[in-house]
């Protein structure tokens, strides 16, 4: 055999090696491969890179929706050594609907990306890639828990004073709206316009009762927002547990949101998040958010991830919002009656 039918070989062997690592499955998509969504540039960088794998020095690795119930039955055991109380409380019977989170969306309107490994190196490089609903997802839904129907009836009754005040939540943002906020943005030039039509509200996704729900009541004196979150079993990290990024991104909206009710259009420009303990997958948790200072433009918020009964604490955060039109007075009402979209 040549010196390439030798390289070939030890590829395919590294490659078989890797398959056997990391595609123990239920679904047998794999999900890193091309699809008729991918953009011409991610498909030119998969091939370049699918290249660089024909000597051995990368490897392709391949990224199912599922894990299998074996290994994800096994795993609360090396969590029991770091959190003790964790593993039992794992939903068992939720365990098995567990589903990778950055794998849940349909083709295109997720996550599209690839990973490639480079051993010599220790080094992977990630490869990444208008309708009007007037649906508000933050109402009471069937797939709601029986504890988050009561928070939210609680809250409910706190708005009737008006000391609390109910934030609706859309998947679409109006298209004015959405043609408007790249005049605040230096890149607006980057933007695609054909897509920004079909732009869709990350948390506001996925299939009701499977992702993100979630429900936020404003307190104005107290500039304080409370949001309301369970999360669904498409937002498995570990198994058993929601992915880290699952938590960070609904610090990011309710930070967000309260920076938005105190300062107009904002963007995030630091967010520090400490995590203390996993949260169980499918449960529901309190996330409180305070406005702590105004510094001309800045606008810093903290917030911490609790549960129900306020016992555990899961995550604390700080944030950095910046305002992008310091000219424009901001009221809660505006923000209330716009976020609905046109009729």
């Amino acid at each position: 055999m040549g010196r390439a039918g030798h390289m070939l070989a030890s590829t395919a062997a590294k490659r078989r090696h890797w398959r056997l690592l990391s595609s123990e499955k239920v679904s047998d998509k794999d999900h890193s491969l091309p699809k008729p969504c991918w953009s011409k540039d991610m498909r030119l960088l998969f091939d370049q890179f699918m290249k660089k794998c024909e000597d051995g020095s990368w490897i392709h690795l391949p990224s199912y929706e599922y894990i299998a119930t074996q290994r994800s039955q096994d795993f609360p055991t090396f969590i029991h050594a770091y959190f003790p109380t964790a593993s039992e409380l794992i939903n068992k019977e939720k365990l098995s609907q567990g589903r990778l989170f950055t794998r849940s969306f349909e083709d295109g309107l997720g996550f599209e990306y690839v990973m490639f490994y480079n051993d010599a190196e220790k080094r992977i490089r990630l490869l990444s890639s208008e309708k009007v609903s007037d649906k508000d997802h933050s109402l009471p839904k069937p797939c709601w828990s029986k504890d988050m129907r009561l928070l939210f009836d609680q809250f409910m009754k706190k708005c009737e004073d008006g000391s609390w005040i109910h934030l609706p939540s859309y998947e679409y943002i109006a298209t004015q709206r959405s043609q408007d906020f790249p005049t605040f943005i230096h890149a607006s030039e980057l933007i695609n316009k054909e897509k920004l039509s079909q732009g869709r509200l990350f948390t506001r996704s996925f299939e009701d009762g499977l992702g993100f729900e979630y429900v936020m009541f404003y307190n104005d004196a107290e500039k304080r927002i409370v949001c309301v979150f369970q999360g669904g079993p498409h937002l498995q990290g570990m198994p058993g547990f929601f992915h880290g990024g699952a938590i960070a991104t609904m610090i990011d909206a309710t930070v967000g949101m309260n920076a938005i009710v105190s300062g107009g259009i904002v963007m995030t420009a630091n967010l520090n998040i400490n995590f203390k303990r996993p949260i169980p997958l499918c449960s529901i948790v309190l996330i409180n958010s305070q406005l702590d200072k105004i510094e001309g433009r800045k606008l810093l918020v903290s917030c911490n991830v609790q549960s129900v009964d306020e016992k555990i604490l899961y995550t604390e955060a700080t944030s950095l919002f910046v305002k992008l039109n310091p000219e424009k007075e901001f009221d809660i009402k505006e923000l209330v009656l716009k976020s609905a979209p046109p009729a």
